[in-house]
């Protein structure tokens, strides 16, 4: 859903039984056969099962860290705590009897088509976009330049996903991609003391295409 949801199969059932366990990396433990769940969910049928291999594969990692240190679960180690996080909002996800459950569930065949196609078309709109705005930032600003687009491009793209998605699967998916985009904290690097800027920019941007600032929220 836009983000690094780990669609990957754990083959927990058994495996860390072994007392060799340990020699192998965690990757290929808890990892195998993850071409099994390659496509992305269109039915909560499909959804579910995404759920179940997800928990799956955190349950086996966390035993193998409980087994082996967690030292030794390089993914973990290497993907500065972003993996519990996506985990996390995986869990959320699946949670049923939650808006953001329903909201995902109604939209799945439309999100896809958002995660297949609108990822390029997005990022030629976002470098459009910030060509648009980058001599009004160089003439405009005191502050270092280079730190300004590094928050600005990511907004400018974030918000065209969301309106890429409220535009072709309506307003429950738009929610549920701001609900997740918030809780994955998308543009949590941005320094606190820019992000009015970029707002004030993505502003300016939208009197241009006539858009809505979709990612207010996420920088105020």
């Amino acid at each position: 859903m836009l983000m690094p949801v780990f669609i990957i199969l754990g083959t927990f059932g058994g495996v860390l039984s072994s007392r060799n366990v340990c020699r192998r990396p965690a990757s290929v433990v808890c990892f195998s056969e993850a071409d099994q769940l390659e496509k992305f969910p269109i039915n909560e049928k499909e959804l579910d099962q995404t759920c179940s291999v997800i928990r799956t594969t955190f349950e086996c990692l966390q035993d193998y860290a409980e087994k082996c240190g967690l030292e030794n679960v390089n993914v973990l180690q290497t993907s500065g705590g972003k993996l519990r996080n996506y985990a996390a909002i995986a869990m959320m996800i699946c949670r049923k009897g939650t808006l953001l459950h329903s909201n995902v569930v109604r939209s799945l065949p439309c999100l896809k088509e958002i995660v297949e196609q609108g990822g390029q078309q997005c990022r030629e709109y976002t470098r459009n976009a910030f060509n648009h705005l980058y001599e009004h930032v160089q003439r405009n600003s005191d502050e270092n330049n280079n730190v300004i687009f590094d928050c600005l491009f990511p907004a400018i793209e974030a918000n065209c996903l969301v309106t890429q998605t409220s535009n072709r699967c309506g307003s429950a998916a738009k929610d549920a991609v701001l609900e997740i985009m918030d809780m994955a904290e998308v543009l949590q690097e941005c320094p606190a003391e820019l992000r009015s800027k970029v707002l004030d920019l993505m502003e300016i941007l939208s009197l241009i295409t006539e858009e809505e600032v979709y990612v207010r929220g996420l920088l105020e």
